[in-house]
């Protein structure tokens, strides 16, 4: 994704992995990896490893890219507070993506 990269590929320090990289192509895009294994002990999270034991490939503008599944992601709006973010899922859902398991799906 180098010709799209809006931050580099970097060594993080006291965050939630070891590295971390964010792209944009219409949409922001975000990767970590070697996320800590006690992410989960505290709620739900999209990086953590029981969301990454369950990513599922999206296809975007020709490139295949590994998510977190929307039910997570909707959790994890919905746990801080981003309702914008939560209600476009839900629509999104509503009109022949995956049902959401979480509130009012």
């Amino acid at each position: 994704m180098s010709d799209i990269l809006i931050e580099p590929v970097s060594h993080m320090h006291g965050w939630v992995s070891d590295w971390f990289g964010r792209a944009f192509d219409g949409a922001l895009i975000e990767w970590v990896s070697d996320v800590h294994a006690d992410l989960d002990t505290t709620g739900p999270h999209e990086q953590g490893p029981a969301a990454a034991r369950m990513r599922e490939p999206v296809v975007w503008r020709g490139r295949e890219i590994l998510c977190s599944p929307l039910e997570i992601q909707l959790a994890v709006c919905e746990v801080r507070g981003l309702n914008a973010q939560a209600e476009a899922i839900r629509v999104f859902c509503r009109r022949g993506g995956q049902p959401p398991t979480t509130n009012d799906g």
